[in-house]
């Protein structure tokens, strides 16, 4: 017996349940006999997993074996294995109500299935994460599954021994040790084995189980953005199965051949869910294995008896392009009767070179079935028909804008028409049964046939919603959004954030809202224009992907050259011709920029297609940029040398911070430093097509004091906009028993599992962490050796006994960064200083150590007197040395050790985040209550004399920077020193108008702004030559060009390359780095 008894349920929690999924219960539970247990189960539950009640001993699944050959799999032996997974999981969670959701972790597409219907055995909601295998950039894996953990904040995670370390690392990050347990089946052909964490051999589960509220968490590919979890409700998945089974007419006599990753929607439910559920004979190969031999794909159906595949358009031209005629003479592809393209927008001439290829071997072009779908809506939304010609329109290189006719320039046949160039559509057919589609205008105002505007969906398949950390939707999430119905308010509405046209019966997709330029008032998308290179260029400019959005004010088309020969991507002529094609395509007011890259250099999600969010980000938000490319071609002025220029990197607003410097001004945050991003804002995409000024996102540098705090405890310190009236602060009483939950320890941070990352990263990425972390000491040993005084002076009880715990928290944070740099890093802290970063680090705590030992020797001689001397102590201690100069470290050293994945690191800069959190929080809220008290101008002088200080720490000119000789590394040097100095004066501003002093701000302003530049002058005076920064032309007050503004949106200052150990700009130490506390 499969099924373990279920809960008895009465049958209107039944109907209550599937109503929450999109059912009714006329439509989807309707009493149903489950012969295994003999007692009514939801209708939708019992569909999906009917088939392990009897499952096929002669059916099932051949996973591609290593090499050659396949392994067969029965269904009633992946039955058997499912049921081990759910008796694994349940010894594990323990009895219901311990059910939730499990993250699915594994590159072993038999692993894969089995636990995915085990996890649903179980009771749980499967959610997968993509392997290793399907990123190019291994060094930010583990970060996005620590983001994955995260928001899906799983009961357990199941994986396998190869990825076991990944996913325990990565829960141990998210907060959720110890939920990792291994898949308790071994490789084919082997017994069972014990889940580690299990205690002992599986057994039967004995626990009865009921179906979970949500039958899928799926997460979104992340093209336009970070990936975003979508709940998927058992009548979801059972419309979406059933809807596809009806559209491509499945029978008996089918069988199903795939290479894609089964992490994600086109390949979980497309080519595992609904093959599985169907009882259908299913052939299963990696992405690598395809890659790696297209025509082993191709025998499934010429030799083994596939009809069905889904795949990529990429993946048709990839086996066009790789296999010859000669290698499948003696295929017969008489029987594929369906061949879906979907996941991205069709290249015509792709699908043609496959049907010229696949044609003299029996396949039809009929048999080309276009489909559209996305996560949100489970999978599938609309297809053409199989066995019917899936038709061309040319709607011409200039799309009309939203709401206009379209005008059909020419028709054609996909397969058999070579049609190349922007204006040609493909129809992805009719919505499958259970869904309407309409196109809208940015209203939501239902357009008539044959007019552009965007695609919406609704009906049984549209998903339950997004879900994000603690479990709450997101305030913004992006250009595909689930909006009430008007009717009942029910959020079963998907506005999808693609464009496109219902014509003659069939949707065609144009492209996202977020991927496009508004260009003499229409919309030019990024596959337009990545469709006209191609067709213009061919091979010879390589792989074409265009990026466009805003920057500085200035309209940017990015085109990627991608994985040509060297000698090709450097013709001149090449480049005159590409930036003269999108000046057509564009205006001449559109800046291009052309780059060249290695094969693999795009990020690309696991269907194909280009994550143009993360190549934005990476190039134009990044201060760094990415050493993945190379600047070869750009249509804007050169630089001062003669080199191209950087116009892309955003400036920051120096009109921002001349409003700023008038006293009486609030910081214009919302102003300062912003940049359009692609797919940022689907509003302001609509403010756009009716010609409005479109807003900006805001591209903030990653907020450590916000992010991933253990224990679900808020951070202490406020952050409330300069010009509001402040938050309230905490007690000290308050802080003390924050103090109390929040306990760590050091020894819990096994810090040596960073040590073999550590090793592997590059010298200058381990100069600039060893930097950060020796400075980060250093600022420890200081105040704690000087935290006393204020302890003995404290106004209050309640101050002297939180005091108390703050020196405690020092002294730990001193043992913890000792300990890392002792047993990670490698560092002998008792060898004498030989000139590299511990010797920089005492040099740098010499500039800021005697104004803290002297405010704080005054406080402790004024002990018995007036709090007068304990304020100015106080404000430059907690306010300056800790709020400003240490935060703003510690946000950047906690930024590069999770870029570089050194997760014992990561760990421990969360706890010692948390406690300065607190000790701001207390100087804060002490430094609100002194102004209030009478101490108002002993902590306004003791602020404005160390702000002038603090900008001099920031630019530390008793330590020799070096320039980079090749001005584009110089420029992104300077850009990071700046970028990074705006982070510490952005705070040093916002926390004046916390504590009541506001007006102060733009004498504060200057006050930093002049100690950086006489900081900048006796730098020259020391070294003989120009800080780096003055050097790049980046010196103007608040930040210059490269990197003023305001600080919110400042990058932090990193390694240019995203790549854990890439070099930066210059393979030695850097300077301009905020000391520690």
């Amino acid at each position: 017996m499969i099924f373990e008894r279920l809960r008895r349920q009465e049958p209107d929690a039944d109907v209550d349940r599937c109503r929450d999924g999109g059912g009714t219960r006329a439509s989807c539970c309707q009493p149903r006999r489950n012969l295994a247990h003999g007692r009514d189960v939801c209708c939708a539950f019992s569909v999906l997993l009917n088939w392990l009640e009897d499952p096929s001993p002669t059916r099932g699944i051949r996973f591609a074996a290593p090499g050659q050959g396949w392994v067969f799999r029965s269904y009633a032996d992946l039955a058997a294995e499912s049921l081990a997974v759910a008796a694994a999981l349940r010894d594990h969670l323990g009895p219901p109500p311990a059910a939730g959701v499990v993250n699915l972790l594994t590159a072993d597409p038999r692993r894969f299935v089995t636990g995915f219907f085990g996890v649903l055995l179980a009771g749980c909601t499967p959610s997968p994460i993509a392997p290793a295998t399907a990123f190019r950039d291994r060094s930010g894996y583990p970060d996005h599954v620590t983001g994955i953990l995260r928001t899906a904040r799983p009961v357990a995670v199941l994986t396998d021994e190869k990825a076991y370390a990944t996913a325990a690392a990565a829960a141990t990050a998210a907060g959720l040790a110890g939920r990792v347990l291994t898949h308790p089946v071994g490789d084919a052909g082997a017994a069972p084995e014990p889940a580690r964490g299990t205690g002992g051999p599986v057994a039967p589960a004995a626990h009865p189980v009921a179906p979970p509220r949500d039958a899928l968490l799926q997460f979104t590919s992340g093209s336009s953005g970070d990936p975003k979890g979508v709940r998927v409700s058992w009548e979801n998945l059972r419309a979406n199965v059933a809807a596809i089974r009806r559209w491509l007419d499945w029978n008996d006599q089918d069988a199903f051949a795939s290479w894609l990753p089964l992490h994600h929607d086109m390949g979980l439910i497309g080519a595992m869910i609904t093959p599985v559920v169907s009882g259908t004979d299913l052939w299963l190969m990696t992405p690598e294995q395809f890659l790696r031999s297209p025509r082993r794909w191709l025998e499934c159906f010429g030799a083994h008896g596939a009809t069905l595949t889904t795949a990529p358009g990429f993946g048709y031209g990839y086996a066009a392009r790789r296999v010859t005629p000669e290698e499948i003479a003696d295929l017969d592809f008489g029987g594929w009767r369906v061949a879906i393209l979907g996941a991205e927008r069709i290249d015509p001439a792709a699908a043609a070179d496959f049907t010229a290829l696949t044609a003299p071997r029996g396949f039809r072009h009929t048999s080309l079935v276009p489909a559209y779908g996305l996560a949100e809506a489970t999978l599938a939304a609309t297809g053409t028909t199989p066995g019917t010609p899936a038709p061309l329109i040319d709607v011409g290189p200039r799309p009309p804008r939203v709401g206009d006719p379209v005008e059909v320039l020419g028709r054609g046949v996909l397969g058999v028409d070579r049609a190349g160039g922007a204006g040609w559509l493909t129809g992805c057919g009719a919505p499958v049964p259970g869904l309407t589609v309409r196109v809208v205008d940015e209203d939501g105002v239902a357009l008539p046939d044959g007019r552009f505007g965007e695609i919406e969906l609704r009906g049984d398949s549209v998903a339950r919603g997004h879900v994000t950390v603690d479990g709450r939707p997101p305030a913004a999430p992006g250009a595909t959004a689930f909006v009430p119905d008007p009717v009942d308010g029910a959020p079963d509405v998907l506005r999808t954030g693609d464009c496109g046209l219902l014509l003659d019966g069939q949707l065609y997709v144009l492209g996202r809202i977020g991927d496009s330029l508004k260009v003499r008032g229409r919309s030019l998308y990024a596959e337009d224009l990545e469709a006209e290179l191609a067709s213009a260029f061919g091979p010879r400019a390589g792989r074409c992907t265009a990026v466009l959005g805003a920057a500085s004010g200035q309209d940017l088309a990015l085109v990627l050259l991608e994985g040509p020969p060297a000698d090709a991507a450097d013709d001149p002529d090449l480049v005159r011709e590409v930036l003269a094609k999108v000046r057509a395509v564009t205006s001449e007011r559109v800046r291009t920029v052309v780059l060249r890259g290695g094969r693999g250099s795009v990020p690309r999600t696991s269907s194909g297609k280009p994550r143009r969010r993360a190549v934005w980000d990476r190039l134009v938000n990044s201060a760094g940029g990415s050493d993945d490319w190379e600047l070869i071609g750009d249509s804007g002025p050169p630089g001062e040398d003669g080199t191209p220029g950087r116009p892309w990197v955003r400036q920051r607003g120096d009109a921002a911070r001349a409003e700023a410097s008038r006293a009486d001004a609030p910081v214009p945050a919302a102003r300062a430093g912003h940049t359009e991003a692609p797919g940022a804002d689907r509003a302001g995409a609509r403010r756009t097509e009716r010609g409005e000024a479109p807003r900006t996102e805001r591209v903030e540098a990653p907020r450590a004091e916000r992010a991933d705090r253990p224990g679900g405890e808020p951070l202490d310190e406020s952050e409330e906009p300069a010009g509001r009236r402040p938050a309230r602060l905490p007690t000290s009483r308050e802080l003390y028993d924050r103090w109390e939950r929040q306990q760590w320890s050091v020894r819990e941070v096994a810090v040596e599992r960073d040590a073999e990352t550590w090793g592997g990263l590059r010298p200058f990425a381990r100069q600039e962490l060893l930097s950060a972390l020796a400075e980060l000491e250093v600022g420890e040993v200081c105040v704690t050796q000087t935290l006393s005084s204020l302890v003995d002076g404290a106004p209050t009880e309640d101050d002297r006994i939180y005091l108390c715990t703050q020196l405690a928290d020092e002294g730990r944070h001193v043992r913890f960064f000792q300990d890392y740099l002792e047993r990670a890093a490698g560092v002998d802290l008792a060898a004498p200083a030989d000139g590299g970063a511990l010797e920089l680090a005492a040099a740098y705590g010499r500039l800021f150590e005697p104004e803290l030992r002297r405010a704080t020797a005054a406080a402790r001689d004024a002990a018995d007197g007036g709090h007068d001397a304990w304020y100015r102590a106080l404000t430059y201690y907690h306010l300056i040395t800790e709020g400003v100069l240490a935060t703003t470290t510690l946000r950047t050293t906690r930024a590069l050790a999770r870029r570089f994945g050194l997760h014992a690191l990561d760990e421990g800069l969360t706890h010692v985040t948390r406690d300065e959190s607190r000790h701001v929080a207390f100087g804060l809220a002490a430094a609100r209550a002194g102004v209030r008290g009478g101490y108002r101008d002993a902590v306004a002088q003791s602020y404005l004399s160390g702000v002038e200080l603090a900008a001099r720490v920031m630019v530390a000119p008793d330590r020799r920077a070096v320039s980079p000789r090749l001005r584009p590394a110089l420029v992104t040097r300077a850009e990071q020193l700046t970028g990074h100095w705006e982070v510490a004066r952005d705070r040093m501003l916002r926390q004046l108008g916390q504590i009541g002093l506001g007006e102060l701000r733009g004498t504060a302003g200057r006050s930093w702004d002049g100690g950086r530049e006489r900081a900048l002058d006796e730098y020259r005076e020391r070294w003989g030559v120009d800080h780096p920064v003055r050097l790049a032309g980046a010196g103007a007050a608040g930040g210059g060009a490269a990197g003023g503004g305001s600080a919110r949106e400042a990058t932090v200052p990193v390694p240019s390359s995203a790549g854990a150990g890439a070099p930066g700009p210059s393979e030695e130490t850097p300077a301009g780095r905020g000391p520690s506390a």
